[in-house]
């Protein structure tokens, strides 16, 4: 499990986004887990890549399993998703948040002012 979520960080941080991913779904088949950290880290390359559409992937991923993202990784997800350039998919993430904090509503309304 550590040396799949790895490799996969190493991946994306090398810019070979859909190779990283194509490990989390070989996960995914295999019932692994992936945990929030991990989550976390592969949304900082879509963030640094501006990469929406590996970013929305793992979204989905993240729903599809029914993992319930803490505030970090909720966070994370909106600032990938203002970062990108899709303010409606980061309310979206904000709205769903059962909790938000100073980071939350500053990404947000860093997000609309931006855009």
């Amino acid at each position: 499990k550590y040396f799949c979520i790895g490799y996969a960080k190493a991946l994306f941080k090398q810019g070979r986004l859909k190779e990283a991913l194509q490990i989390l779904d070989a996960m995914n088949q295999k019932d692994i887990r992936v945990s929030s950290d991990a989550y976390v880290s592969l949304l900082q390359g879509c963030i640094n890549m501006k990469a929406l559409t590996e970013g929305k992937w793992i979204h989905d991923h993240i729903m599809k399993w029914g993992f319930k993202p803490n505030i970090f990784l909720g966070n994370t997800l909106a600032h990938m998703y203002v970062t990108c350039g899709s303010v409606v998919d980061a309310r979206f993430v904000f709205d769903k948040m059962a909790e938000r904090d100073v980071v939350s509503w500053t990404v947000m309304v860093a997000g609309y002012a931006q855009h």
